[in-house]
């Protein structure tokens, strides 16, 4: 029998026996929860949480993929308002996070954990902490600073869970069936015309200003506003680019297909201009970047005229009015677009908070409060209510001053550094298409925060998710052994990999 290293790295990574003693105690869950079950409905809810709970036990990978889609479908949201049903999200980080710790215990598996990765979220944390020392309403900044745990901790399970190469290339797929559900949604919704439906939640739309004088629905799927749903659907596009232009089989690449196209008609639906500029900049480093095929470019080109052909005729007005807003800006003549006029303002109220409290800003949660007096002490457009900042950078400029902006864009450029040297790694490993998967998450992650230049942090969750996947890349690099394998060494599932 051979003892080549990659026979023995194959060898160990073989699924091992799952114990019986954790089957028994799945199995006592499950009486437990069938008998304490009120209705048949709720019965076939914990069956189908037990099975589950098992699944997840001996494919950990399964909460792994649980998760990333419940955020980005913003499903927890979903539940408690339309259903009832609160602390989804809650109960599912809680639960995954368990599932991580019963098999260190069981199997004695070693989860990998880049702890060098959590530097910049840890003075993240610290940084946010800061404002209960001088913000006027600690109240408000006791919430945030309990809900960054909450997101720091979703993004820590993730990190524990994302341990090899297949399981990343699960979780692109997992975004793109994502964008395929939502986007698919909101296109039969606007084809339909069934604005009145909110499809069990997933459905949202207002009516809103677009152009002049012109008012149109807006989409924006599982979350309250447009704008922030194209944002999460442009983070899809160049996923869903890569699998159809470098997909192995067919079916699959069909499949990505479908995912640009439906993101692309949601991104249209939403009338979002922040996410039109963003994703004209993706498409321009994709053609730097990559020179595509001709290949390429005429599927490009047939998805880009099919979403052009069904364009409503209110979206050339959203953007005549874009380019209008440039030139005006361009020329420094101000916005004549009173949406633009709105958010200009609310941006230089955040540089004169900013401006005011250079070093540790207003606190945490505390730019809507300030708003209206820094409107006043400044001559600034009269917004009558509380307002955002509609800018990440600025607002965490305001509310966390210069400190918290460095450990932002530290934050940033650690995610970049990640996706780079990992790119570089896997290249090295010869494993190209998911060197290829990196880049394109790299691409994805770069327009979402191109696209939060123009919107305030309200749904925090998908960036600490996508920061989190970011973080753990180096987890999914291949390391390569100084030293013959020998057959008592421990197996870490970063060692040598293949794509699966």
């Amino acid at each position: 029998m051979s003892n080549s290293p990659s026979t023995l790295v194959a060898a160990r990574a073989a699924p091992r026996p799952f114990p019986a003693k954790l089957a028994a105690i799945v199995a006592a869950l499950a009486v437990v929860g069938l008998a304490a079950a009120p209705e048949p409905l709720t019965a076939l809810a914990v069956m189908a949480g037990i099975v589950f709970a098992f699944a997840a036990l001996y494919r950990p990978e399964l909460g792994l993929v649980a998760l990333i889609f419940l955020v980005h479908t913003n499903l927890a949201y979903v539940m408690e308002t339309y259903h009832g049903v609160a602390d989804v999200g809650r109960l599912m980080i809680t639960f995954v996070g368990w599932v991580v710790l019963v098999r260190f215990l069981v199997l004695r598996e070693r989860p990998a954990l880049n702890v060098a990765g959590l530097a910049p979220v840890a003075a993240t944390f610290l940084v946010s902490g800061l404002s209960l020392f001088h913000a006027t309403d600690t109240v408000v900044a006791l919430d945030l600073l309990e809900a960054l745990a909450k997101d720091i901790l979703l993004l820590v399970v993730l990190m524990l869970l994302l341990t090899d190469v297949r399981r990343f290339h699960l979780v692109a797929w997992t975004w793109i069936g994502a964008g395929i559900l939502l986007g698919s949604l909101v296109a039969f919704q606007y084809f339909t015309g069934a604005f009145g439906d909110l499809f069990y939640g997933f459905g949202h739309a207002t009516v809103e200003h677009i152009a002049g004088k012109v008012n149109s629905w807006r989409l924006s799927g599982p979350l309250p506003d447009p704008n922030y749903f194209a944002q999460v659907m442009l983070f899809v596009v160049p996923l869903a680019m890569d699998r159809l232009a470098h997909g192995r089989r067919r079916p699959l690449r069909l499949i990505a297909l479908w995912g640009v196209v439906a993101c692309l008609l949601a991104i249209m639906f939403t009338f979002s201009r922040g996410a039109l500029l963003s994703l004209g900049l993706y498409f321009a480093l994709l053609v730097w970047m990559r020179r595509p095929s001709p290949k390429l470019v005429g599927v490009m080109a047939v998805a880009g005229l099919a979403v052009v052909a069904v364009m409503p005729a209110e979206y050339h007005d959203r953007m005549s009015s874009l380019v209008d807003t440039l030139l005006s800006l361009g020329s420094g003549n101000g916005s004549t677009d009173p949406a633009v006029a709105g958010r200009l303002g609310e941006m230089m109220g955040a540089w004169y908070m900013f401006a005011d409290n250079p070093l540790l800003g207003v606190g945490i949660g505390h730019y809507p409060l300030s708003f209206q007096q820094v409107t006043l002490d400044h001559g600034l457009m009269l917004r009558g209510a509380d307002r955002s900042a509609h800018s990440l950078y600025m607002q965490t400029a305001a509310e966390k001053g210069v400190i918290g902006l460095a450990v932002l864009f530290w934050l940033l450029a650690t995610v970049a550094g990640n996706v780079i040297r990992t790119w570089r790694a896997l290249r090295a490993a010869g494993d190209v298409g998911s060197a290829r998967l990196v880049a394109a998450f790299g691409l994805g992650f770069l327009a979402f925060m191109v696209a939060s230049a123009f919107l305030h942090d309200a749904f925090s969750r998908y960036f600490w998710s996508i920061v989190g996947i970011g973080l753990a890349l180096p987890q999914i690099a291949p390391v390569r052994p100084s030293a013959p394998v020998s057959a008592s060494a421990p197996w870490h599932p970063s060692s040598p990999c293949r794509r699966r």
